[in-house]
């Protein structure tokens, strides 16, 4: 078949690149061996997908990066622009983009008196969203407010996400304590009473492969930090059915915590109270009559 100079230089490109599928006499542009060669229109096709995958990679990463930049303010309630490129990595000119993009759609707006940024109330309409449209939290939340109400302590429904517990709902009630809990934040897992019982009722490789994946830090002198130790924690655990986190994240505040399991006796769940010391410990034994109620009224929809 003949072939029109322009085909025969755009074959040579081709075959340039290509040198682990066609034999090297193709790459020395002999005639014979570029008669093998693929059409000019499948080539073109294979260029095409070549530009869309490459188009696809750069989008991918633009995503990321402000995904990134949104998860700085999980940290910092205001932040400017060169702060921002600091944190994810990237140019102030990438940086400046990213938040004109954010803020031009309400996920990011500047504050006037700081020109710095915070999160945009186009989050909060996102966040209602996911919650109602979230089956487990609109189950689970009236009987977190019942148990609010009833000991005027803090309540939380968290799932297992990257072998870290995060929180998909939260009902705080009685004396205002800090709790560094946030629906949508995640919590230390192996300091909490939510993230020990989320793993003790979960599959032996998830739990070694949360013990490689980081150490145990101390937040506390309370903090189980010694692999050993926090096994056999996780065993206590799975024989009582409840977990407890006296003081091992936060001085002064305790937790206690059951699963919600599904048909497989995995917990999908878990449900908690916490708040001041004294107030959890001296209601252990009714606390933990009311949440494994609770945990029984809600596994019934599991």
């Amino acid at each position: 078949m003949n072939r029109t100079a322009a085909d025969k230089a755009l074959l040579r490109i081709y075959a340039s690149g290509c040198a682990c599928f066609y034999p090297t006499a193709a790459f020395r542009g002999e005639p014979d061996a570029l008669t093998a060669m693929p059409s000019r229109d499948m080539i073109e096709k294979k260029q095409k997908s070549e530009r869309e995958c490459n188009m696809t990679k750069e989008v991918s990463q633009t995503v990321i990066n402000a995904l990134r930049l949104l998860e700085c303010f999980t940290r910092e309630e205001e932040l400017g622009i060169t702060e921002l490129a600091a944190e994810i990595g990237a140019g102030k000119a990438v940086a400046a983009r990213l938040v004109g993009s954010l803020t031009e759609f309400g996920y990011l707006r500047q504050n006037p008196k700081t020109r710095k940024y915070r999160l945009g109330l186009r989050l909060m309409y996102w966040g209602e969203l996911v919650k109602e449209r979230s089956e487990l939290v609109q189950v689970a939340e009236p009987y977190l407010r019942e148990l609010s109400q009833e000991f005027q302590l803090t309540t939380h429904l968290a799932i297992l996400e990257h072998h870290s517990p995060l929180i998909v709902c939260k009902v705080a009630m009685g004396p205002i304590v800090y709790m560094d809990s946030r629906v949508g934040s995640t919590l230390p897992t192996h300091a909490c009473a939510t993230g020990k019982c989320l793993l003790a009722f979960e599959h032996q490789r998830v739990l070694a492969e949360f013990l490689n994946s980081r150490p145990l830090v101390q937040l506390t002198q309370h903090t189980i930090t010694e692999p050993d130790a926090f096994l056999r924690e996780i065993e206590l655990i799975r024989q009582r059915g409840y977990a407890v986190d006296d003081e091992e994240s936060n001085e002064g505040l305790s937790c206690m915590a059951v699963p919600l399991l599904n048909g497989d006796g995995r917990a999908v769940a878990a449900v908690s109270i916490s708040g001041q010391s004294p107030a959890v410990q001296k209601n252990q034994r009714e606390i933990l009559q009311r949440l494994r109620e609770t945990q029984q009224k809600i596994s019934i929809f599991l």
